[in-house]
């Protein structure tokens, strides 16, 4: 099992590191803004998807401007922020283990593990979850299928189910429900990673990924599904590859030599990054899409994240670093959990429609931005961190806020790391 540098035991603190290594530990931690703004444009791309995808997609009316061949329908994938939220979980999460801040070497720590994630995932998961089942009941209460539904809730089951996969009461909550199994999972997958090694279980979860797309996009889907049985294409198997991925990355950030840069020439390595995140787009388009394609996308698309991962945490300050490390940026990503699990009830109740209507854009939009900062706000500070006496840091307020996001302690270090993703 893990042991820590020091080879000895101790109590956690709430950052999720031994109390007596807190003060030294927090001298050494990696600066964590690039990883709340990567999470700040993953929910914003995230957003745009549910708002504007139909107006990009290929046919659509956009087409008009530039012909068939124009690339509108890049703007139509902003649902791949998912993919980096993944990405960045298994990061995250794994990033304290492989520094030895986090032990997992007894049934006791795997327990205080476990604790600390429901504190911190369930509380808004299920208050959101029974809201958006009142407001969308389809069952009385009486009948077995609503029964079923709070089952399927309270285990995050829906994430098994090819009919249920996306709730109907929020379908969003279908990469919760994978992040919620990502966390049951994730001491046995880093006890595997200590014994296999990196490679290899990589090389494990990429098998069962692609099994599980082939299977998925191959066997009968449910009427209406585009993207075959979801469970299988998107959900937890064919995810776990992602995860370990980000699991890996951590691994490789954690032990390079004090003051190397992760990749070398990072300006370079997030220009490739970028150029392979497009190609990977580009080449799902018809004439080139097919089942191959289909099962290696995901793959495409977290080994361009890593690249871009791995150049924003080698870049030195600058212009282009504070592209990812504004202040703004990085409050969207400190909030990610609150504005994901809202935006679509506030979309779907208060503007009555699944995308924002066209009419009336130009008070309909600034109203909804307004109101989903406004509710995901104020459930980010009473909700996710109610506990936390200094408010002003949970946004970046003042200097002192700056300073702790970048170099946090043990306990601000659990908030801005955002040890909980989406």
């Amino acid at each position: 099992m893990f042991q820590s540098k020091s080879g000895r035991e101790g109590a956690f603190d709430a950052g999720g590191q031994r109390g007596d290594d807190a003060a030294s530990h927090s001298r050494h931690r990696p600066k964590l803004d690039v990883i709340n703004g990567l999470r700040g444009l993953a929910i914003c791309g995230v957003i745009w998807h549910h708002l504007f995808a139909l107006y990009f997609a290929p046919g659509s009316g956009f087409y008009r401007f530039g012909g068939s061949s124009a690339p509108y329908f890049l703007l139509a994938y902003g649902w791949i922020g998912v993919q980096l939220f993944f990405l960045l979980s298994g990061f995250v999460l794994f990033l304290p283990v492989a520094q030895g801040r986090v032990l997992l070497a007894s049934r006791q720590d795997w327990l205080t593990f476990y604790r600390r994630r429901a504190q911190r995932l369930l509380p808004l998961y299920y208050i959101v979850a029974v809201l958006c089942v009142v407001l969308n009941q389809d069952a009385p209460v009486h009948q077995g299928k609503f029964l079923l539904e709070l089952v399927a809730i309270a285990g995050a089951l829906f994430t098994f189910a090819p009919h249920g996969f996306e709730p109907h009461f929020n379908p969003p909550l279908w990469s919760l429900g994978v992040e919620i199994w990502f966390s049951i999972l994730f001491p046995a997958i880093a006890l595997g990673m200590r014994r296999l090694g990196g490679a290899r279980l990589l090389a494990i979860t990429l098998a069962i990924a692609w099994i599980s797309r082939s299977l998925g996009n191959l066997l009968p889907a449910p009427a209406g599904s585009a993207m075959g049985i979801l469970p299988l294409t998107i959900g937890l198997p064919a995810s776990l590859s992602i995860f370990v991925a980000g699991m890996i990355l951590a691994q490789l950030y954690a032990t390079r030599p004090r003051g190397v840069p992760l990749v070398q020439r990072p300006g370079l390595v997030l220009g490739a990054a970028a150029i392979l995140l497009v190609a990977a787009i580009w080449v799902q388009q018809p004439p080139f899409a097919s089942l191959a394609g289909a099962v290696l996308f995901p793959d495409a698309l977290t080994l361009g994240f890593a690249l871009a991962v791995a150049a924003l945490l080698s870049l030195p300050p600058g212009p282009l670093k504070s592209v990812f490390a504004n202040r703004p940026i990085q409050v969207l990503g400190m909030m990610c959990f609150s504005l994901y699990v809202w935006h679509e009830p506030l979309l779907r109740h208060v503007f009555k429609a699944d995308i924002a209507p066209l009419d009336g854009l130009a008070w309909t939009l600034p109203a909804y931005l307004v109101l989903l900062l406004a509710l995901s706000a104020l459930s980010y500070r009473y909700i996710e961190f109610g506990r936390t006496a200094d408010w002003r840091a949970l946004f970046l307020i003042g200097r002192r806020a700056t300073v702790a996001a970048v170099t946090p302690s043990a306990r601000v270090a659990d908030q801005t790391a955002r040890e909980a993703s989406l």
